[in-house]
């Protein structure tokens, strides 16, 4: 192989090497050439040097540093060219990961997605042994990327331009680190806002942990070869629609009565409404509705249009409905959401209303929901007018459910969607194809040693939590690998509390008021990412506290850092103490009511913010598996939980729900208490 001499993009000046690791140079050059590499700096001088494999491949490897600098480093090949290597750091390097709230940059002219003080934290940016590499988004179905996209670069944070771009999360755990050990700190900030976490795991690892369904949506996205190639590919295609097809036909053929006069009646205007039950818009949204699984669930409410609405169509948008279903305006069809796009139970929809069907007054909307796995629901629902942009909004308490029907037995779970499988329907260079931003935006960097990972990410993924814990594993694993560094530190960040993305129009502060304790998808994929302590060097921070009801991307990035930054301190940097909050280890009944202790209590167990746990905090259910609202105090490093409406309680939990209102309960050492999800009375 005639190999130019080069070096990754990932390398150049202002870089920081991990200290006390091998220093590893890689890159190309001609076929059975020499390599030469030394760093030199003060006193210093490290050097080594190889012969080019007949790939065009060459690595270099220099004895490990104490943190310092500046060095420079020189590679030298036997083609007679050289590239140098300047104002090069020895430190502490942390890489980045995960979907927006780890993209949140520090400054971006975003209100709803930035830091509030983001200019002023920008502008203060004056640390040049604190250094920042962005990588841009670019995705690979076809293998792993040796190069980054041209155009990127370290730089040094000690500038505005430098900073705002970057992960806020990381900006702020970085100035941590550089407070607490004084040394270079260099951060890679790599990742997508809204991705999954399958594609930032490597092919090997898929198959290594048997994750077939992600290994058949990789193959599939490739580019088939041939005749023969395609033909077997369209013929898998229509085994996946055909299987698809007859559990769907099942599925909405569980109840037939039913659905006959629901679809007859249930969304005229005039339908009696004696067996639909008030659901507040906000817990629709939460997947917080009577039906709590797979089913089919209708919604309907009232919207009145002014006088003085303008003439012309309208949208009638939502920003989801999970997973299909209909839309009906005034009783009539206005259209479907369906299954044959990517991911059809997350994606915006929207359903023109024709201008004669917009008279001023009141009119019904209703939409019949196919939940078919999970929790499911409605997204933001808006009409807007076409031309003005004017826009109309259902009320928060204007809305009504009632379930249609709950599968038979025999239907069995979802099969793997047609959509997730079949490049006839998908652009091959999505960014949610398994292994895709693995190979360009993680494998890059695979010749750098880091101290540990960051990994912000989760919310996309809610949808199927239950699979979370092993993907998770798998991710970890995959970096390891590619890194060659099986003691790679992993921190996790838990999902935040959230109920709908409408940061613009926030819900009122007191809207929880109301709510009935519920299950939801965010709450069981807290659970799955909890689980990541079981994998060794791995650990999470809560984040759930610093939520915001009407954002998924809550603002106060500074606490969270400060938490992953205390992980940081006890696992790499030899901080002793509580890193993180109290988790319930054990629920004891005494008499009519329960006892719960805690692990991580340090220096015991407080309450912050009031004197009392507040309402809606725990709750506790009876053999029925009706939960309830109950009383709780603190006795000692223990909590008794109770209500009169459960004299003989079973199990119990604590915050349980997507956006948990309070959470007073703390550790002294500053941490607050992770969730307790159900937790069986012994």
């Amino acid at each position: 192989m005639n190999a130019s001499f080069c070096i990754p993009n990932t390398y150049g000046d202002h870089m920081v090497f991990q200290r006390e690791k091998p220093i590893r140079l890689v890159g190309t050059a001609p076929a059975g050439s020499l390599v030469y590499a030394d760093m030199n700096g003060g006193q210093l001088c490290r050097h080594g040097e190889a012969v080019t494999r007949k790939d065009g491949r060459w690595e270099i490897e220099l004895a490990p540093l104490e943190a310092g600098g500046p060095y420079e480093i020189r590679i030298v090949s036997t083609t007679g060219t050289a590239i140098v290597l300047r104002d090069v750091m020895v430190g502490e390097v942390w890489f980045l990961g995960g979907q927006s709230n780890m993209e949140f940059p520090v400054h971006c002219g975003n209100p709803f997605f930035q830091l509030t003080d983001g200019v002023e934290v920008a502008a203060a940016a004056d640390d040049p042994l604190l250094r920042l590499y962005r990588m841009p988004f670019a995705v690979s179905p076809d293998g792993p990327c040796e190069q980054a996209p041209t155009g990127t670069c370290w730089k040094t944070a000690d500038s505005a331009e430098a900073v705002a771009p970057f992960s806020a999360v990381g900006y702020l755990f970085g100035q941590r680190l550089r407070k607490r050990l004084g040394v270079p700190v260099g951060l890679i900030h790599s990742n997508w806002g809204g991705c999954r976490i399958e594609p930032w795991i490597d092919e090997e690892t898929l198959r290594r942990h048997r994750l077939e369904k992600e290994l058949r949506m990789l193959q599939q996205a490739r580019k088939p070869s041939g005749k023969r190639a395609t033909a077997e590919r369209r013929k898998q295609y229509e085994k996946i629609c055909a299987t698809f097809a007859a559990w769907h036909e099942a599925f909405l053929k569980s109840n037939p009565a039913v659905t006959a006069e629901a679809l007859r009646t249930w969304a005229q205007p005039d339908a009696d409404e004696a067996d639909w039950k008030a659901i507040p818009f906000s817990r629709i949204e939460a997947g917080a509705s009577a039906l709590s699984s797979s089913g089919v669930v209708w919604y309907r409410a009232t919207l009145d249009i002014p006088a003085d609405w303008p003439a012309g169509d309208c949208e009638l948008c939502f920003a989801f409905i999970n997973d299909c279903g209909e839309v009906f305006w005034d009783g009539e069809p206005a259209g479907e959401a369906k299954t044959d796009v990517p991911g059809y139970w997350m994606q915006f929809r929207s359903f023109n209303i024709a201008a004669a069907r917009l008279q001023p007054g009141r009119h019904t909307l209703a939409v019949r929901v196919q939940n078919h796995t999970s929790t499911g629901g409605l997204g933001a629902c808006s009409l807007r007018h076409a031309e003005s942009g004017r826009m109309a909004v259902p009320a928060e308490d204007a809305w009504l459910e009632r379930v249609e029907l709950r599968p038979a037995a025999n239907v069995g779970p979802r099969p793997e969607p047609p959509v997730l499988s079949s490049v006839a329907t998908a652009d091959r260079f999505q960014f949610g194809v398994p292994s895709t931003l693995f190979n360009a935006m993680f494998w890059p960097f695979h010749s750098l040693t880091f101290r540990g990972a960051l990994w912000y990410q989760g919310c996309a993924n809610s949808g199927e939590y239950d699979r979370y814990h092993r993907l998770q594993k798998a991710l970890v694993d995959s970096w390891r690998r590619a890194t060659r560094n099986p003691d790679m530190v992993f921190l996790c960040v838990e999902l935040a509390g959230f109920l709908q993305h409408t940061p613009e129009k926030p819900l009122p502060e007191d809207f929880w008021v109301t709510a009935e304790p519920v299950d939801t998808s965010l709450s069981h994929m807290r659970v799955e990412q909890e689980k990541i302590r079981s994998v060794r060097l791995c650990d999470i921070a809560s984040a759930v506290d610093v939520g915001e009801a009407s954002d998924v991307h809550p603002k106060n990035k500074r606490e969270v850092a400060r938490r992953l930054e205390a992980l940081a301190a006890k696992y790499c940097y030899g901080a002793e103490g509580p890193c993180t909050g109290p988790v319930a280890t054990r629920a004891r009944r005494e008499g009519g009511a329960i006892r719960v202790s805690f692990k991580n209590v340090g220096q015991g167990l407080e309450l912050r913010g009031g004197d009392d746990f507040g309402a809606h905090a725990w709750a506790i259910c009876g053999r029925d598996g009706r939960w309830v609202w109950a009383e709780a105090r603190l006795d000692g490093d223990t909590v008794i939980v109770s209500s009169p409406e459960v004299p003989a309680p079973v199990a119990v939990r604590y915050a349980w729900d997507a956006y948990p209102p309070q959470m007073r309960l703390w550790n002294r050492d500053g941490f607050p208490a992770f969730p307790v999800a159900p937790l069986k009375a012994r």
